[in-house]
């Protein structure tokens, strides 16, 4: 639904976004989102957190359901769904949201259209039975989202959105490819040829934009939270369950997402070794929908990417043109507003704490 009224600015808000805001938010409409989250949510700790986000927050996101596909790390579609029901429960809400599976680990566009995957239908059907836009919010590999518009390229039009975390956005080469992207270049393909043939509205984010890019551009990789800022802020916080439930690899039993968050956090390593700081990624993703504020925009023709010779990897190509000439844009989001975002999503999860009971 919508209503009228002010937004609030956050008080980290720096002062040159804080400007930004008071005058895009001076009189603005109020629009819940209708949001369809696809995740590959075992692989780092991102994901849960952007599915508590999402669901702390009904006033401004009303959630279809989750879809979930399978990137190279995280115990395939099995380990993907158990722990994307495991947050869903310890926020309150089992069997409240559909969680749907969907592509797996060795599921790529280019190897899949024959498959018959939950997810993928689920897509279509949900943007076909709405009346108001469907936001697809893919912040993992975009495989479901790339063969529900290859299956019904009809859902594509007014009702119809994707907002993506993926890319490093204007170069892979540095990092031999953003994690999303990689896991299935095919289906980032065929999502930037619908957006030329079929007028898809896209949005993306970028994640680790070299440091020294002509653009200057900066990611969501800045945007990030300690170990010790989540023990202190967020430990305790969200609806407590009446039972707890086990979390995964063995960290123990949860009776609330606060508390694991923090052991998400705790857990945390990167070859081997512990993490003091871990950026919020797909957190990002949503902050944005909330708040256009808190990042830069940048409009660009639709861009293409092209193999890379000798190698799998891909590349942007910003002189390559598609058949008949580009025609078509996208927006890219980058330079985000990490104090607004962190603060935001500490605030909701203490603001959905203060109204909970047990569950």
């Amino acid at each position: 639904g919508k209503y009228l009224g002010l937004r609030k600015t956050d008080s980290t808000t720096p002062a040159s976004f804080d400007r930004k805001s008071q005058i895009l938010n001076a009189a603005i409409i109020f629009t819940m989102f209708k949001v369809i989250l696809d995740t590959d949510t075992n692989n780092e700790l991102d994901d849960q957190h952007a599915i508590a986000y999402m669901l702390f927050q009904p006033a401004v996101f009303h959630v279809l359901g989750i879809t979930v596909n399978a990137t190279h790390v995280g115990d395939g579609i099995k380990g993907h769904m158990a722990e994307a029901l495991r947050v869903v429960e310890l926020c309150g809400y089992k069997d409240k949201v559909p969680v749907v599976a969907g592509a797996d680990c060795t599921d790529l566009f280019k190897n899949s259209h024959e498959k018959m995957l939950p997810a993928v239908d689920f897509i279509i059907d949900q943007v076909r039975q709405s009346e108001e836009k469907v936001y697809v919010v893919a912040i993992g590999k975009l495989t479901n989202v790339a063969l529900a518009l290859n299956r019904a390229p009809d859902i594509i039009g007014p009702k119809l959105k994707v907002v993506w975390l993926g890319s490093n956005w204007p170069s892979e080469a540095h990092r031999r490819g953003e994690y999303n992207l990689r896991n299935d270049w095919s289906s980032a393909v065929e999502v930037l040829a619908k957006v030329e043939s079929h007028g898809l509205e896209l949005q993306m984010l970028t994640v680790y934009p070299a440091p020294d890019n002509k653009q200057a551009v900066t990611g969501t990789c800045a945007v990030t939270l300690d170990v010790a800022e989540v023990q202190q802020k967020v430990a305790g916080l969200g609806p407590q369950l009446s039972q707890p439930i086990e979390g995964r690899n063995d960290s123990g039993q949860f009776s609330c997402f606060g508390d694991y968050s923090v052991s998400l956090f705790r857990n945390r390593k990167y070859k081997g070794q512990p993490v003091v700081t871990c950026p919020l990624h797909d957190v990002c993703a949503l902050a944005v929908m909330k708040d256009p504020t808190w990042s830069q925009v940048s409009v660009i023709p639709t861009p293409m990417l092209v193999a890379v010779e000798n190698s799998k990897m891909m590349e942007w190509d910003a002189e390559a043109q598609y058949p008949g000439g580009t025609k078509n844009t996208i927006t890219v989001c980058h330079s985000f507003n990490a104090e607004a975002i962190v603060g935001d999503m500490i605030s909701a999860m203490q603001a959905c704490t203060a109204k909970s009971s047990k569950v």
